[in-house]
């Protein structure tokens, strides 16, 4: 609902065939004014005009144009369910209702909108108070009239000529859409040449590197005066060498690019390393003693590693996506209509599909770039302004027909690239054929375009996938096929 929309027609609008004012609440404990609400909707109901209709309460215009804004008791406003549930046992057919408080110039007012009235003409199917069943009345201007032939001839000719939604899926290429729908690869990951060249240029530092083995005394002696703050006991100094894990990993890529390694290429020289305390995890620190070159080869071979880490943790990645494929679709309305509650499903062969489950895990030293830099881009579709993002239905909503899901795309707790869940709204279900993809878009606008919920992911080659579209404004299930150019 559009407060501000609301706001202008309070302020400046008059009660005509979608807007209707009402100085005071509806009684929820008066009958006769329960059946005034029911006479109200049914009425806005069955006026000819294309708007949502609107009954705004706390308002009045008078004859001579003066508007008394006094507001209402919000609190005597009963939840939406309860004017839905009186509209749905005693109108046929059926009506959606919404109601909520809006507020401005410090007072607060009631709005029941009612909407999805493209089933004309509506009746009364269940007598209530002096309601009897059969009664129908609409809105003229600003007054309830009966239903006169004439105008139940304008109510069928204007439902026969109600138009239908169309739609049209595409390919995004290059940003727009195209009747192509192409296979695409992940061809924009990070290209590893720097950081290789930086572990070439490392190596050849350490290896020339000339550590001075004598001891700086007097840094020594400063570091051997340390007193353990927990047991009063003064520690020495213990000899610090690297670790055997990273002796192995920079041994087996130097190996790998045909890089030999200096003798004393991991020698530290005097560098030893004294109990510091605890952190604030209750771990144990410790502080580096020796020469500052002893220091500065240890730093060195500490980033040797780490780059050496990088650059294996993303060939691994990449090594784990490189049989993948994606594409991109976009959905247009064709017709001269807007619509909503338009659901679209996908059908792909079985087991071809990468969904959050089997998508790969990255190393963690690369998690967080993929999640910052890349993720964007490997999992949500590539479009330009002129095309809408993907608006979903509240989880909540019932759509036309449910395909029962397994679970949402994205839910498991154990994968490690949020992407996939930030960027990819699909639901799955699997039967012993397919892979069946489903989304409802909240609403479409005439002629409007809007991107899918995330790429389309897969490790096998697809030729084509089935579609079903089903919508409110559609007649019928929308059946076809997307043919893939591989």
């Amino acid at each position: 609902m559009d407060d501000e929309k609301i706001v202008k027609y309070i302020k400046n609008e008059i009660e005509n065939e979608f807007l209707d004012f009402k100085l005071k609440n509806y009684d929820w404990n008066n009958e006769k004014s329960k059946a005034d609400y029911l006479l109200d909707v049914m009425s806005l109901a069955n006026s000819l005009t294309d708007n949502d209709r609107y009954i705004v309460l706390g308002v009045k215009v008078k004859p001579n144009g003066e508007r008394v804004l006094n507001g209402i008791n919000v609190n005597e406003l009963k939840d939406s369910s309860d004017y839905q549930q009186l509209v749905t046992e005693h109108i046929e057919p059926d009506i959606s209702i919404e109601v909520k408080k809006i507020s401005f110039d410090g007072n607060d007012y009631g709005v029941i909108r009612i909407f999805n009235c493209n089933n004309k003409p509506y009746i009364i199917k269940k007598k209530y108070n002096d309601l009897h069943v059969g009664l129908m009345k609409t809105r003229r201007g600003s007054r309830n009239t009966e239903v006169t032939r004439y105008l139940l001839d304008e109510i069928y000719t204007q439902k026969n000529s109600i138009p239908k939604s169309e739609f049209k899926i595409y390919g995004l290429n290059d940003g727009n859409i195209a009747d192509e729908i192409k296979t695409k690869k992940y061809d924009f990951l990070p290209n590893m040449n720097l950081e290789e060249k930086e572990i070439v240029r490392l190596i050849k530092i350490i290896n020339n590197f000339m550590i001075d083995d004598i001891n700086n005394s007097e840094e020594t002696l400063v570091n051997n005066s340390i007193t353990n703050i927990f047991t009063n006991v003064v520690r020495k100094p213990a000899k610090r060498e690297i670790d055997n894990k990273v002796i192995e990993n920079i041994k087996k890529y130097s190996k790998k690019i045909k890089k030999n390694l200096s003798e004393s290429f991991f020698d530290v020289g005097n560098l030893s390393e004294i109990f510091a305390g605890l952190d604030t995890n209750l771990q144990m620190k410790y502080d580096l003693v020796g020469s500052e070159l002893s220091k500065q080869k240890h730093s060195l071979i500490n980033e040797l590693n780490y780059y050496i880490n990088r650059v294996n943790s993303w060939h691994r990645f990449m090594d784990s996506i490189s049989n993948f494929n994606y594409i991109e679709l976009a959905i247009k309305e064709l017709g001269d209509t807007s619509d909503e509650e338009i659901e679209v499903i996908l059908e792909l062969p079985r087991d071809c599909y990468i969904d959050n489950e089997s998508f790969p895990n990255a190393d963690i030293d690369i998690v967080d770039e993929i999640d910052n830099v890349y993720s964007e881009r490997m999992f949500k579709p590539n479009y330009n302004s002129n095309i809408s993002d993907f608006r979903k239905m509240p989880a909540s909503s019932v759509g036309h027909f449910h395909i029962q899901s397994m679970e949402p795309f994205g839910s498991t707790s154990t994968k490690s690239i949020d992407g996939v869940d930030k960027y990819i709204d699909y639901v799955i279900d699997h039967n012993k054929e397919k892979t069946i993809l489903s989304f409802t878009i909240k609403s479409l606008k005439a002629h409007e375009v809007m991107a899918f919920p995330g790429n389309i992911i897969f490790k096998s080659v697809i030729n084509d996938i089935k579609y079903i579209i089903v919508s409110k404004k559609s007649n019928k299930k929308i059946e076809g096929i997307l043919h893939i150019v591989n």
